[in-house]
């Protein structure tokens, strides 16, 4: 009996199983064949940091009415139990769940539920699960497999503040109540990341150790930090050591270098925040005829491959002129807007992402713009940023490259990527926009004019297509994460004035300008707004006309000379120099001190003696030039 009753119980296991499966897969296909299928979502987190989600699923005949019996149903959520309900329709509904790692399966079964052709079922989930929340980015999920998802529609408390970010596009942002309501339609990805508060901010450390196997010489090593810049702000926490030298080239590309001795290892490690700003700031138009030169990766020689852009935009956006080359033979702005459009579009139209390559987002080997257009069908993020800087710059219109860092907000990967992208100068919104076709292309969603603070800006080419090159990375020598620790950007500095003891063959006395970065943010450039003594205009001209870098802990002395003869006049009536000295960084933060310094300059007898002979000379020449006028009159 005992036997008899094991051998029962394996049988009804067997056949719980097989039953399952037949509810599994078959009506899967079954709902594919012969009915239409679309789901929305609705989460509602609540003050308790639960989110409570309900689903959708309307469900239509395709050709005429029909009866379902039963359906299956995934969700990508491990151990919920949700409540299975129709919202239109009084038919009863039996639901069992079955948890799996990664999955939680629903069985329906129906008794006799007509399924029209015009009027859609609706069947609903709901269920309620801890908040996905890391400080203040959002995670939420809205996948079921095999089912197309209309839209996700996310509301939360207002208290938790505004979506600075979100990876799926937002349709409409609303308030209701005590809550802020998110609508996304067709969104492109089923994970949903926001960022919350009032500015977005990533951690950022930066790990290397710097070894000079030589025997007899030193080697110099550059490490690449972000950028500074009108949309984001560096801000170095700390840095050990101090580099040797720090360097920011005319494209605002920051590079600190560290000389190691023979046989020698420095272990450098810096850590620091990168805080997102607005994308879009009115700039001047750039005069720097590179960033239209057609070279390298970015020259584009097809005539045809011309013929088809010219013939897509006049199509698509804009009817072009007769002998249409550049965007300066287009006279209204909207027009020109419209045809900055068309290009990037193009772009996307042109190219063709490999989505089953695994390396499709580390980049291949790089191509030229002509060498892209010969195979389109496995293009990466290199391709398509080549080929915009490219076709932008054919028609007059500047542009560049960027490399940087697309961050785990993005919902692309999980811990981000290294990154490649363009910008180009809208001269209709005054202001550099940065593009990313691939993106676009790669998420399926519309992100032209995005605001992309997903993307940390590293390295901008637009000098040279192929420099300055990355000087990093391996895995875990850049890493970067959103974080709800803001660190308050500070610009902030020491300054002092001081005077040389004058060689007495000089008619000169030198000085110089002290500046010693106290904040956390580089200072790339300075200037004297009052002074009571020339310094402005005799700085010492190289020093005026280099690029400026002065990092967190740094210091600089800027040299001056000023005229022997003049100080002494100075001398005589001022007994301290006062000078309004401003510093600034790249990212519009500014700080203005009063920097006074007492006059102890002991002048040579010489050149006072000098001095003295020479107004001398002057009084009796112009006496006696007086008294040749008044005998001239006289007579």
């Amino acid at each position: 009996m005992k036997d008899t009753t094991g051998y029962l119980k394996r049988i009804l296991i067997f056949f719980s199983f097989t039953l399952f499966l037949l509810f599994s897969i078959p009506s899967q296909l079954h709902a594919e064949d012969e009915f239409k299928t679309a789901a929305e979502f609705k989460h509602t987190i609540s003050k308790e940091e639960n989110i409570e989600t309900t689903i959708d699923i309307s469900i239509k005949a395709n050709d005429h009415p029909r009866v379902l019996s039963f359906y299956t149903i995934t969700l990508e959520e491990e151990d919920v139990e949700p409540e299975v309900s129709l919202t239109n329709s009084d038919k009863e509904v039996n639901a069992t769940v079955y948890h799996r790692d990664g999955a939680t399966d629903v069985a329906v079964t129906f008794k006799e539920l007509v399924i029209s052709e015009t009027q859609s079922t609706i069947l609903r989930l709901s269920f309620t699960k801890a908040l996905n929340m890391e400080g203040n980015k959002i995670t939420i999920n809205s996948g079921l497999s095999g089912i197309e998802i209309n839209s996700v529609t996310i509301l939360y408390p207002k208290t938790f503040g505004d979506i600075l970010w979100s990876s799926n596009t937002l349709s409409k942002f609303s308030a209701q109540g005590d809550f802020y309501k998110a609508e996304m339609r067709d969104p492109s990805s089923k994970n949903t990341i926001i960022v919350l508060g009032d500015s977005l901010s990533y951690e950022f450390s930066i790990s290397r150790s710097l070894n000079n196997t030589l025997e007899e010489s030193s080697q110099t090593f550059d490490i690449t930090l972000p950028q500074d810049n009108l949309t984001q702000t560096l801000i170095i926490e700390s840095m050990s050591p101090q580099p040797d030298i720090s360097n920011r080239d005319e494209e605002g590309n920051l590079t600190i270098s560290y000389i190691v001795q023979p046989q020698g290892q420095i272990d450098v490690v810096i850590k620091g925040q990168i805080l997102v700003l607005e994308s879009t700031v009115e700039t001047e138009a750039p005069t720097n005829p590179y960033l239209t030169k057609r070279s390298s990766y970015w020259q584009l020689s097809d005539s045809q491959e011309i013929s088809n852009i010219n013939r897509y935009i006049d199509r698509n956006w804009i009817k072009l002129p007769d002998h249409f080359e550049t965007i300066g033979d287009l006279e209204k702005e909207e027009d020109k807007e419209s045809f900055y459009k068309g290009v990037y579009k193009y772009i996307i139209a042109r190219l063709n992402v490999d989505k089953s390559s695994s390396s499709v987002l580390q980049g291949g080997s790089r191509e030229s713009a002509d060498a892209i257009l010969q195979d389109v069908s496995k293009a990466d993020a290199d391709n398509y940023a080549d080929l915009c800087v490219a076709i932008y710059r054919y028609y007059g219109i500047p542009a560049r490259m960027n490399i940087g860092y697309l961050t785990d907000v993005s919902g692309i990967t999980e811990d981000g990527i290294f990154h490649s992208w363009c910008e180009y100068y809208n001269s209709v919104d005054k202001t550099w926009i940065q593009l990313d076709p691939f993106l676009e292309e790669y998420k399926e969603t519309d992100l032209y004019k995005n605001s992309l603070r997903d993307h940390i800006k590293i390295l901008t080419r637009g000098k040279s297509s192929f420099s300055p090159k990355l000087a990093f990375y391996s895995e875990n020598d850049f890493l970067i994460e959103n974080t709800s620790s803001e660190i308050k950007p500070i610009l902030d500095f020491d300054s002092q004035i001081t005077f040389k003891k004058p060689l007495t063959t000089s008619s000169f006395i030198q000085g110089a300008i002290y500046i010693k970065n106290t904040g956390n943010v580089p200072i790339t450039r300075f200037s004297i707004l009052e002074e009571n003594l020339p310094i402005s205009s005799n700085i010492d001209a190289i020093t005026s006309e280099r690029t400026l870098l002065l990092l967190p802990g740094e210091e600089i002395s800027i040299p001056f000379n000023i005229a022997a003869s003049e100080m002494i006049e100075f001398q005589e009536s001022n007994s301290s120099v006062d000078i309004s000295l401003s510093c600034s960084s790249e990212s519009q933060i500014s700080e203005t001190k009063s920097v006074i310094s007492e006059v102890n300059i002991e002048i040579p007898s010489w050149v006072k003696l000098l001095s003295f002979f020479i107004s001398a000379i002057i009084l009796c020449l112009i006496i006696f030039l007086v008294y040749l006028g008044y005998k001239k009159v006289k007579a």
